[in-house]
């Protein structure tokens, strides 16, 4: 139901589809099961603190979520704040799960600086320097392959070892080939730079957005409208 190929570029995030039998060959229906992973999975992501969405594949087209409260405002300290609030209020909401709000937490992130003087003199483009990075770090895709009924295919990628990729002392002796064919230590080209990443920012209708979302459970899973007029009282109160 939900696509949010969007969501799936960083190393923190991930989807798994589960295929089921046909519902002949099978005692529950796949509202029931995804309930059940539902209540294994979700103490799990609490506990590491992780946020996790069971959704199921409804019969029309694709959609963003069962619910949606789109949020407009002049600024995005304004945006943020209320919709800070709706999330609390769909907490409130009974049978109503998966709430998720798409504001992203601050972080910062690695990034390494070239010095162009040094590139030129060492005969190296920063597109190698780019693309070395990124086999490095598992970004470079060689191909996918097609396996059986796996609707997704998958992806064949080079990347370092965890121990490597994820020390700066490690990166910083990966070699990078010249023009002349010899290689260079990523360390002679630049330097790694803490950076903030900068907030992600959904736009609709050329408006700035944010969203809150959520998840029917149980008998009122195939009627969203029971949700909205249980968050109309739980506003009216």
């Amino acid at each position: 139901m939900v696509r949010h190929y969007y969501l799936r570029q960083a190393s923190w995030e991930a989807d798994i589809q589960v295929m089921l039998k046909d519902k002949g060959d099978r005692d529950r229906s796949s509202h029931e099961l995804a309930v059940a992973a539902r209540s294994l999975l979700t103490p799990i992501a609490r506990e590491y603190g992780a946020r996790i969405a069971v959704v199921e594949m409804p019969p029309g087209p694709p959609v963003v979520q069962t619910v949606v409260a789109e949020v407009y405002g002049p600024d995005d300290q304004t945006r943020r704040a209320v919709t800070t609030d709706l999330k609390r209020m769909f907490d409130q909401v009974e049978n109503l799960v998966d709430v998720d709000t798409y504001i992203t937490d601050t972080y910062e992130r690695w990034h390494f600086a070239v010095d162009t003087e040094k590139t030129t003199r060492r005969g190296v483009s920063v597109e190698t320097i780019n693309r070395n990075l990124d086999m490095a770090m598992g970004g470079y895709r060689l191909g996918d392959v097609k396996r059986g009924t796996v609707l997704e295919p998958t992806y064949l990628v080079i990347q370092l070892p965890l121990n490597r990729r994820s020390e700066l002392s490690q990166l910083a002796v990966l070699p990078i080939p010249s023009e002349s064919g010899q290689t260079v230590p990523l360390s002679e080209l630049g330097k790694f730079e803490r950076i903030p990443e900068e907030r992600v920012i959904y736009h609709k209708d050329l408006r700035t957005i944010e969203y809150v979302t959520g998840e029917m459970e149980g008998k009122q899973s195939r009627h969203p409208n029971t949700a909205c007029s249980h968050w109309e009282a739980t506003v009216e109160r």
